[in-house]
């Protein structure tokens, strides 16, 4: 009998977006995450090489942070140091989805796209009723909007404009500036000290972009509406980005704007990955919702108090004696969105103690 802690977080929606992510997508975890973006495409995937930050939260709104704002310039750093500059395009650059002649093409790679995914969270599960490990599986996801790194850049200038009234052409100037800082001194920014300002954090917002995508305001708020309008005005680049929709699990959508000359890189590159995979993430959805059973037989224990007159330590702790090894490997799969017909790939994020269990 196993006896683990476990503890709320609301930090375990960001752990199951970006597994659901990236066995949609089938990029690779970044392990310099904490200063890059979330996800790089596998050597040979795609061309160019793509590299993403992932935002997921409710209402089709993430957070975006300043001290992301570099990541264009410092990605191919990434790749540099993750692959080498020289890419096997050979056989085992084939992933599961991707056809030989794709991963094989001998285009030329020395451009790296930088993007922004906002996946939206569809469930009503709180961060307090999931406080079970493999509680995650109660999850559900919804659209992704995918914009460039300029689109981002611009909304969070004019999203700081809204709040604190300053000129979005003074806050643009000093935002680059802050990025020239940042990627000239990388590991000496002063990331921590910025954390502590409000203004560092803007909202980004899917349902702007999802309007803009499809030319009708009138999904955005009266809010949205005027962002929209002020980036109109500002990022000269929004009119001549490329709508692709790509259908995804479970009647989800994949929305992007892509830069004109990434229209293939989504519309051909990444939309046949997404079709091989729709099925497969779809019968793992059912799957997960078939098993939410499994949960109730985790029982709750409380640590006792050791001596006379002390509290009882509350942290609630998880015996497992009732679920069969069986039923343990599969949730285990389950919360890292894999079918029992593929495998762990190297990228995938482990199975850690706060949300199931290592084996």
């Amino acid at each position: 009998m196993t006896k683990r802690g476990y503890k709320s977080k609301t930090g375990y929606f960001g752990t199951d977006a970006e597994r659901y992510f990236s066995r949609l997508f089938m990029m690779f975890q970044n392990p310099n995450g904490h200063r890059r973006p979330d996800f790089v495409s596998h050597p040979g995937q795609f061309n160019p090489r793509l590299s993403i930050e992932l935002k997921s939260g409710k209402e089709r709104k993430g957070i975006l942070v300043d001290y992301q704002l570099h990541y264009p310039k410092t990605c191919n750093q990434d790749f540099e140091e993750l692959f080498g500059e020289i890419f096997d395009r050979g056989d085992k650059a084939v992933l599961p989805g991707m056809k030989k002649p794709l991963a094989e093409a001998g285009l030329s790679r020395d451009r790296v796209a930088c993007y922004y995914d906002i996946l939206s969270r569809d469930c009503g599960t709180s961060a307090k009723q999931s406080n079970k490990p493999f509680s995650s599986i109660k999850f559900v996801w919804g659209d992704h909007h995918i914009v460039p790194h300029d689109y981002g850049f611009y909304s969070f200038a004019i999203s700081r404009h809204m709040r604190t009234g300053e000129p979005v052409e003074e806050i643009i100037d000093g935002l680059r500036e802050m990025i020239s800082q940042d990627v000239e001194a990388p590991k000496h920014g002063d990331y921590e000290v910025r954390k502590g300002s409000k203004q560092s954090w803007q909202s980004l917002y899917g349902r702007d972009v999802l309007a803009i995508f499809k030319n009708d305001f009138s999904i955005s708020t009266e809010k949205g509406k005027e962002r929209i309008e002020l980036m109109y005005k500002h990022y000269k680049g929004l009119r001549d980005l490329k709508a692709v929709e790509i259908p995804g699990p479970l009647e989800t959508r994949v929305y992007v704007l892509a830069n004109p000359q990434d229209e293939d890189l989504f519309n051909v590159q990444m939309r046949e990955i997404v079709e091989s995979r729709v099925p497969i993430l779809e019968k793992v959805a059912e799957e997960r919702q078939d098993a939410l059973p499994l949960l109730e037989k985790l029982k709750t224990v409380y640590n006792p108090a050791l001596f006379e007159g002390e509290a009882v330590d509350k942290r609630a702790n998880y015996l497992y004696g009732t679920l069969s090894r069986e039923e343990i490997n599969k949730l285990n799969r389950l919360i890292c969105w894999i079918d029992e017909s593929e495998d762990f790939l190297h990228g995938d994020l482990p199975v850690k103690p706060d949300d199931g269990i290592p084996i």
